[in-house]
């Protein structure tokens, strides 16, 4: 089979592009996802969905703004997912409250479901830390750290775009 490369694509140089950071942490990212994913399956849920109950739980009642910001997830992403664990049972999400906002908090049965899910969850990091390194097992923010990690600046710039990570931004005390 013999493809031909249009006249465009002939001359354009190309090299170098497979070290694109973007690239190669989306490839990270769903790596280490697909990891989590099968060790939460006996519980019924996904890595995406584990983190979203994990911050209800630790900040609810949450507003959905509020939820979105923690996680980092634009709203039309998580108002999709808040739909299936709502859906599934796990979360309820309140009517419009003040300033239109409306608020999740667990079910019984979202509480049942995160209770399967954090062991699952800590074999799954454990073998994830014992083989990465704990170091490169998260990025820790300033004053978070654990003594004799080094920790990262809480925000920064990146091509033009401002990138903050949310330091404490749910307290660690519940799970």
């Amino acid at each position: 089979m013999h493809s031909s490369v249009p006249q465009t694509l002939a001359n354009l140089d190309l090299s170098g592009t497979g070290y694109c950071a973007s690239l190669n942490c989306r490839r990270a990212a769903r790596a280490v996802t697909r990891v989590y994913d099968m060790a939460l399956q006996d519980a019924g849920i996904r890595s995406t969905q584990f983190a979203i109950l994990v911050a209800i739980a630790k900040i609810q009642p949450a507003s959905i703004s509020a939820l979105g910001e923690v996680l980092v997830i634009d709203r039309s992403t998580l108002t999709r997912s808040l739909r299936l664990l709502q859906k599934d049972r796990m979360i309820s999400i309140s009517k419009r409250a003040a300033k239109r906002q409306r608020f999740l908090e667990l079910t019984p049965h979202g509480e049942k479901i995160l209770e399967r899910s954090v062991p699952l969850w800590r074999a799954a990091h454990a073998k994830f830390v014992a083989t990465v390194g704990s170091d490169q097992a998260y990025v820790p923010t300033e004053g978070s750290a654990p003594p004799g990690h080094r920790t990262r600046p809480t925000s920064f710039t990146l091509g033009g775009n401002h990138v903050r990570i949310v330091k404490n931004a749910y307290p660690d005390s519940r799970l």
